[in-house]
């Protein structure tokens, strides 16, 4: 299949029906059109009109990058979807790193496992990770 790969950002309603179809956790649509706006980058996958897989980076676009919202459809999992969509994101990242950039993400099983692909590694015991969720 021909997929189209872009850095476009996608609809609020877009990014909501893949995120729902993934079984991630569902936002309210204000805070999506926020959120999309103020990404430092995306990346999204396309089957036709159909929003089939994407991610972002969010943060100061120097210090510290986020990895979020990386998702790939139920229907097209297992065509290395993911990995492009990580490809993109890590050699925006490449380009736009300094020394001591921190880089981090949240991952879900087994997405763990094409993280680590790309040299991401596990908090340690110490550093324990933390979130407030509303």
């Amino acid at each position: 299949m021909k997929y189209t790969i872009s850095n476009q950002r996608p609809s609020v309603n877009d990014f909501d029906q893949l995120v729902r179809s993934c079984d991630l956790i569902v936002k309210d649509k204000a805070a999506i059109e926020i959120g999309l706006q103020n990404a430092l980058f995306n990346i999204t996958i396309y089957n036709n009109d159909q929003l089939i897989g994407m991610g972002r980076i969010v943060g100061d676009g120097a210090t510290v990058f986020h990895i979020v919202d990386v998702a790939v459809s139920p229907d097209y999992q297992g065509n290395g979807l993911g990995k492009i969509i990580m490809t993109h994101i890590m050699d925006y990242i490449e380009e736009h790193r300094f020394k001591g950039t921190y880089v981090n993400l949240i991952s879900e099983m087994p997405a763990n496992y094409l993280y680590e692909k790309y040299g991401f590694q596990y908090v340690k015991d110490s550093t324990p990770a933390m979130y407030i969720e509303y």
